[in-house]
Order: C-alpha cells, then structure tokens, then sequence
C-alpha cells in the first residue's frame, strides 16, 4: 500500500518508502560506450515474427497514456542467470527516456517481458532503443509494417493489422529488405520501470543507434 498512487508530477518530491531512495530509478544518462564496464554476461534474444496475439485475433496498435503501443508476445530473452522472459507489450516514446552523455534522442522504443521461469515468476525486464531522424535514411519497420500517415491517436485510439501484415521487431535494426540483422552492443544495469510503480527490476537497456526517417 505504500506509495500506491505515485507519479512524476511532483518530480519526486511526495515519493515514500523505496521509491523516495531513488537507488534504483529509472530512466539515467548513460555514458559513452567507450566509457562503459565491458562485462562477459551476456544475454540472449529472440524476436518472432507475427500477425496474431496469444487470443488469436489480429495484432494492433493502440494510443494509451499518450503512447504508442503495440501488445502481443512478439519475442524473448535469456539472460546470463538462465532466467527466460516473454515479451508482452512495445512502447514508442517520443523523445526519448534515456540519454546518452546529456543528449536526448528523438525516440525510444521500449519492450517490455516477464519471466516464464519457475522460481523468478514476477521479474520484469525491459529493453530500450535509441532513435535518431535524419532526412533520407530509411528504416525496414516504419516503412513496411506502419503507416506513418494514419496511426491511432486521441481520437481513433486502435488500428488493427491486417492479417497479411506481420510485426517483426527484428526490422527495427534495419534499412531494408537486404540489410543483414546481426545484432548489437547493449547497456545493461538495474533499475526499475520508468513508469509507475517504482518496483525494482532488471533493466536490460541494449544500445543502437539507428538512424529513421518520417
């Protein structure tokens, strides 16, 4: 019960209990890559490629507190403890949540899993992405899997896929139909959601720098 009813708008200033530490509180301003501790655990991730939710209706994207978001177990993770997470909801922020060296960027997709694992049933863990736009470039998803011109907003607060349009996360980190999804470099630390409530989780904050264009 303590704290139950917390938010941003007093920037921290009525937070109890553990969320008044502030230890643990997301998001932060990264550094440098080059400044970063290089550590050898490692975690393991998987996107799926999908036109339906875990009901068997068709995926879509919907506009809720004042955020894009799309639902559906669209990938997972296995991290360096064996402890397994299912994705269950994208979030797209603009601009974005984290910083690297001060700098904000102009947008942040953000992924967000639970653990399927016996014994760590509650752990959260979320994923984040940096965006940056620059006229000219290209990016796979913005330009295959959504209409940048008719997104769901204030007033028509769904947009269903059609059911031959399937949502791969994996088309984020590319250009185009030939570009060779590899992978990246990451940021990982513990922190907790950047939203309601302050419950501490693992925040697997993996860094690309991709480069959009609307």
């Amino acid at each position: 019960m303590c704290n139950e009813k917390w938010n941003y708008k007093n920037h921290g200033e009525d937070w109890q209990c553990e969320c008044s530490e502030g230890s643990q509180q997301s998001p932060i301003d990264l550094p440098e890559i080059n400044e970063a501790k290089e550590t050898l655990h490692k975690t393991l991730f998987s996107f799926y490629k999908m036109n339906k939710d875990d009901k068997g209706n068709n995926l879509e994207m919907t506009f809720e507190d004042n955020m894009l978001k799309i639902k559906g177990n669209l990938g997972s993770i296995v991290t360096w403890e064996l402890i397994k997470y299912e994705l269950y909801e994208v979030q797209f922020h603009t601009g974005s949540e984290h910083t690297i060296k001060g700098e904000q960027f102009d947008m942040e997709v953000q992924f967000y899993y639970r653990s399927i694992t016996q014994g760590c049933i509650g752990k959260s863990a979320a994923v984040g992405v940096l965006f940056k736009i620059e006229p000219g470039s290209t990016n796979l998803f913005f330009d295959k899997t959504l209409n940048i011109l008719d997104l769901p907003d204030q007033f028509e607060k769904r947009k269903i896929f059609d059911n031959k349009k399937y949502v791969d996360l994996r088309d984020l980190f590319r250009i185009d139909e030939d570009d060779m999804y590899e992978g990246f470099s990451y940021f990982q630390y513990e922190g907790s959601l950047t939203s309601p409530n302050c419950q501490g989780i693992i925040i697997l904050f993996y860094y690309v720098l991709k480069i959009m264009f609307f």
